[in-house]
């Protein structure tokens, strides 16, 4: 749609769980509060993969983020609150 490549998943019973796509312009794609928590918080980290992910009624991102040898995954909702995050 829109020439991005959308993921659904649904229940068994066939109800919408949550859709996912991803973002390859990340200045532009990305809200300014998810940007703004990536400079403040992960400092010396770039994007290196950036997906929304919408389900019931919230949206965040979904972010890898590295810095030379060090990764992280990181799930940022849109005014910037980091929700989880996990080192690999």
């Amino acid at each position: 749609m829109n020439g991005k490549r959308y993921y659904s998943w649904y229940s068994a019973n066939g109800n919408w769980i949550g859709t996912t796509y991803d973002i390859s312009d990340y200045n532009n794609g990305l809200p300014a509060a998810v940007n703004q928590t990536i400079a403040s918080k992960y400092s010396g980290y770039t994007i290196d993969k950036a997906n929304q992910v919408t389900w019931n009624d919230q949206t965040a991102y979904d972010l890898k983020l590295k810095n030379g040898d060090n990764k992280m995954k990181v799930l940022i909702d849109t005014n910037g609150n980091v929700l989880k995050q996990k080192d690999k």
